[in-house]
């Protein structure tokens, strides 16, 4: 069996307007396709994200991501 190859990436975030428009583009996906989130860690070669799929809208909290910065609501 052949060992998988991890590719290197030094970065992901390299200025804090990446992780600006990183936190934008979750709040649109999290408009698009609806789950909670708890919280989230961004490094700057990697993020964790604490989250749970498969809830309607009816059953989002208010304002889960916050349309811009980094403040999340929590349930």
């Amino acid at each position: 069996m052949k060992a998988t190859k991890r590719l290197r990436i030094d970065c992901v975030f390299f200025t804090p307007n990446d992780s600006g428009a990183f936190l934008t583009a979750l709040g649109l996906t999290k408009r698009r396709y609806p789950f909670l989130l708890f919280g989230y860690c961004l490094k700057t070669d990697h993020f964790h994200l604490l989250l749970q799929a498969g809830f309607g809208a009816e059953h989002q909290p208010q304002s889960a991501i916050a349309d811009r910065g980094a403040h999340v609501a929590l349930p």
